[in-house]
């Protein structure tokens, strides 16, 4: 029989759990390293953290390929707050920015 193994006092609840890997997710946005950047992208869209529309759509303007994808999908995943920021980065005048924000819509419409 397995013993039960009780739940320290100090292990935080699943919210502020939860608020401290966002939180973590919106600094890894700023890595210097792309592929952390893209990884953040795309957890904070799994997550659906609304506070993250902001962050991801600068991300939208990333120079790495990958970086634009991750953030343009994650907005994607967001519901109305996200589509509304694909839609202003559709509108803008980054092109690179603007096609991946068009892919993503077209895959929120579908």
């Amino acid at each position: 029989m397995r013993e039960r193994v009780p739940r320290p006092r100090s292990c935080p609840s699943p919210r502020s759990f939860r608020r401290g890997i966002s939180a973590d997710l919106h600094a890894a946005l700023r890595d210097p390293v792309w592929q952390v950047r893209a990884q953040a992208a795309t957890a904070l869209g799994r997550l659906g953290d609304p506070g993250a529309v902001d962050d991801l759509e600068h991300a939208m303007a990333d120079r790495s390929w990958w970086v634009r994808t991750n953030a343009a999908i994650a907005l994607g995943e967001l519901g109305e707050a996200g589509a509304i920021a694909l839609e202003r980065v559709a509108a803008g005048r980054d092109p690179y920015a603007a096609e991946r924000a068009r892919e993503a819509l077209q895959g929120v419409a579908a």
